[in-house]
């Protein structure tokens, strides 16, 4: 395994009953585990989805200024009822993975720029489904490939055999899947009842504003459904209550 990573975090503790932290770690790794071809004597490399290119952090809690001990509605009656709250929430932002189980597939173009055949926003925007432009293949005509064509054979009798030496990587770092943009969101209160008894009421809020993280495209350029994204990854708003007593 080759593994490189650079590291920042930053936190503060503020007045008033706030804190807040930051961690960002921009990584890359390639591993050394599996066989390309049947008949390889060693592994072959491939970039590593157990390490994602960005990841940033940002946690913060507060607790809210009312209440006894705070700074306003400290001694009204009130306070049993606006006291005692801390609001705290993390978003992250995740880079998705390098797609794969790419299958052994004939491409036509320069393999060195791949990336650039996936760069269309115009298509992405159009129809938040449809990762890349499925037409970048050819699907009919003769066997014979068009000059400067550049993409993908999609025609399944032209495919490699059986046992054919690989043609194309099984993961691809220039085309990644959804990454992670999340909030969960956590309001909590403490309940002092008595000096040895007290509780706290929490109601958690898991990716509050029920962001969808897709899942990767079809990477079947045989298929109709080749290029689109049809599935999900994670789960959509969860919402939990948590009551504890302490004594």
């Amino acid at each position: 395994m080759k593994y490189h990573d650079f590291e920042l975090q930053f936190e503060k503790r503020m007045a008033q009953g706030l804190k807040t932290a930051i961690m960002y770690t921009r990584a890359y790794s390639d591993v050394q585990d599996w066989m390309a071809n049947e008949f390889d004597q060693e592994p072959t490399w491939r970039p590593s989805n157990n390490t994602l290119p960005h990841r940033l952090a940002w946690t913060a809690i507060y607790d809210l200024p009312f209440g006894k001990g705070r700074r306003w509605v400290a001694a009204n009656p009130i306070q049993h009822l606006v006291g005692g709250w801390t609001v705290s929430g993390i978003y992250q932002f995740q880079s998705g993975p390098a797609t794969g189980d790419w299958g052994n597939w004939f491409f036509y173009g320069d393999l060195s720029k791949i990336g650039d055949l996936f760069k269309h926003d115009e298509v992405h925007s159009k129809d938040v489904h449809v990762w890349f432009d499925p037409n970048i293949r050819v699907t009919s005509g003769t066997a014979a490939i068009p000059s400067g064509y550049n993409g993908f054979e999609g025609r399944t009798a032209f495919q490699p055999g059986s046992y054919h030496v690989r043609v194309f990587p099984i993961r691809l770092a220039a085309l990644r899947a959804d990454g992670i943009r999340n909030w969960d969101v956590k309001i909590m209160r403490n309940f002092k009842v008595t000096e040895r008894l007290s509780t706290k009421f929490a109601v958690d809020l898991l990716n509050a504003t029920n962001h969808t993280n897709f899942a990767g495209p079809n990477l079947d350029p045989t298929n109709t459904n080749f290029g689109t994204v049809n599935t999900q990854r994670g789960l959509s708003r969860i919402i939990q209550f948590n009551l504890r007593i302490d004594f």
